[in-house]
C-alpha cells in the first residue's frame, strides 16, 4: 500500500493507503481505507473512511460514515448527520462536532463535543468550565460552518442522548442519559436520567427528572 502527503493544496483519490498526512490543505473523493490518518493542516472527505488510527490536531470535517480502532482529537473535527462514527477509542482534547451517532468502547472528551446519539461502554467529559470561551474563539476563527455550534449557554459540551455502562460528565448539558453507573458533576443540566445501578449527583448540577434509582448527592 502507498502512502500519501499533502503539504500545500491538494486532493486524494479513493483507495487502500498504509499512511495520509495533511498538513497543508487537502480534501478526498471516493472511500479510503488508511492504517494511519494524521490531520495538522484542514481535511474535508466526502466519502467513507476506515482507520486503525485517525489523529487530528487540525480541522477536519466528514460528510460519511468515519470507522476507527482509535482516533485521537486535539484539533477540531465536525461531523454531518450521514456521518456516523464508529471507534473502539475516542480521546478529544479539542473540539468533537457531530450531527449524527458515535458508537465507540471509550469516549474520554477533557475539551468539548456536541453529539445529538453517543453510544458506548465508558464515556466520560470532563470539559471544563473556561471552554466556552476557548470554543467559541477557537470555532469562530476557522470558519462559519462551525458557527451553528456556538451559542451561548453554561456549559461548552452537549448532547441529546449519552446510553453507556457507565457514564461521567461535568459541565455538560444533557437531554437524557441511560446507564448502570452514572456520574454527573459540577455545572451539569440534564433534563431525565435513568439508571440501573448507582447515581451520584453533584450539589450545583440541576437534573429534572429521575427514574429507576435514588441518587446520592455529592459536594
Amino acid at each position: 500500500m502507498n502512502s500519501q502527503t499533502i503539504e500545500g493544496v491538494g486532493s486524494i483519490s479513493g483507495g487502500e493507503y498504509e499512511r495520509i498526512s495533511i498538513e497543508g490543505v487537502g480534501n478526498s473523493k471516493g472511500d479510503i481505507t488508511v492504517k494511519y490518518l494524521d490531520i495538522e493542516g484542514v481535511f474535508k472527505s466526502n466519502g467513507k473512511i476506515k482507520a486503525e488510527t485517525i489523529q487530528c490536531e487540525g480541522v477536519a470535517e466528514f460528510s460519511d460514515k468515519i470507522r476507527a480502532n482509535k482516533m485521537i482529537i486535539e484539533g477540531v473535527m465536525k461531523f454531518s448527520k450521514n456521518a456516523n462514527v464508529e471507534a473502539e477509542e475516542i480521546i478529544c482534547d479539542g473540539c468533537l462536532v457531530t450531527k449524527s451517532e458515535i458508537s465507540t468502547d471509550r469516549l474520554l472528551v477533557d475539551g468539548c463535543i456536541k453529539a445529538n446519539e453517543i453510544y458506548g461502554e465508558e464515556i466520560i467529559i470532563h470539559t471544563k468550565p473556561f471552554m466556552n470561551r476557548r470554543v467559541n474563539s477557537l470555532l469562530k476563527s476557522i470558519t462559519d460552518a462551525f458557527d451553528w455550534f456556538v451559542h451561548s449557554s453554561k456549559s461548552a459540551s452537549k448532547a441529546d442522548l449519552i446510553e453507556a455502562t457507565t457514564i461521567t460528565i461535568h459541565n455538560t448539558n444533557v437531554h437524557q442519559i441511560n446507564g448502570a453507573n452514572i456520574t454527573i458533576g459540577e455545572n451539569c443540566e440534564v433534563d431525565h436520567v435513568d439508571c440501573t445501578g448507582t447515581l451520584r449527583i453533584h450539589h450545583s448540577a440541576i437534573v429534572k427528572k429521575i427514574t429507576g434509582v435514588t441518587a446520592k448527592y455529592t459536594e
